[in-house]
């Protein structure tokens, strides 16, 4: 089974933003609880980040949701904020093609 025990998702919110904080492995037996924290986000129309300072690793369906949650908040007109991103994370990023992501 994927994701390692401590793995987690947590929405913090404030008056005037709301994060997501990721926790250990983001795969797909959190891909659920990920799309729903991205959607409460897009809904609350704050500005949004995701804080990978705690994340170890991602994969393709999590990376799913992040581009998603991304498009959907350019669409409007608000910016996605990717935060302390592990160099292990970055690189799955770079490969990926969405090096930008890392470097907001």
């Amino acid at each position: 089974m994927g994701g390692s025990a401590d793995s987690d998702i947590r929405v913090i919110e404030a008056p005037d933003s709301v994060a997501i904080e990721l926790r250990g492995t983001l795969d797909v037996f959190l891909a659920q609880r990920f799309a729903e924290a991205a959607l409460h986000c897009v809904e609350s129309g704050l500005c949004t980040t995701l804080d990978c300072s705690a994340l170890e690793r991602m994969d393709a369906s999590a990376l799913q949701i992040v581009l998603a949650l991304r498009n959907a908040l350019r669409a409007k007109a608000q910016v996605l904020r990717v935060a302390n991103v592990p160099a292990n994370v970055a690189a799955y990023l770079e490969l990926a093609g969405v090096r930008e992501l890392a470097q907001v």
